[in-house]
């Protein structure tokens, strides 16, 4: 196998050509005002970053011998994730003139998560099944 950052690295790669593909359907207007929201810009922010570090973390993890500490390297971006994600609820304060989506709106944010992710995940899997964990749920998480 490739050094895990090789392959956290080779991932990543597909997960940006999928963003460069995605990129002309994007409705850029409303993605630099949603940006433009303080706890949407961190929580999206603190996404990225999540993805990244547990890339990295399952690549490293995979591998016998690495220390299990890896683990723990998405756990900060992810508080921060969530935290943000949770500041949600104090929109009209932090960013007036804004509100929360409406269930539509989430409807098709969920499908485009679920139609982005989901392929992206089988590829991650694929990329981990010759590896051989010693802990295979930290590398799962």
């Amino acid at each position: 196998l490739s050094p895990p950052a090789w392959r956290a690295a080779a991932w990543l790669a597909a997960v940006l050509a999928v963003a460069a593909i995605l990129m002309p359907m994007a409705d850029m207007d409303g993605l630099r005002m949603r940006l433009a929201t303080p706890d949407l810009r961190i929580a999206a922010l603190c996404a990225g970053l999540t993805a990244i570090t547990a890339a990295l973390a399952a690549f490293m993890t995979s591998v016998p011998g690495r220390s299990l500490r890896w683990g723990l390297l998405p756990l900060v971006p992810a508080a921060f994730w969530v935290g943000a994600s949770g500041l949600g609820c104090l929109r009209g304060w932090l960013a007036p003139g804004t509100t929360p989506a409406d269930g539509h709106a989430m409807e098709g944010c969920f499908a485009f998560l679920v139609g982005v992710s989901l392929p992206l995940s089988v590829l991650l899997v694929v990329m981990l099944r010759r590896a051989c964990p010693l802990h295979p749920n930290l590398t799962a998480a």
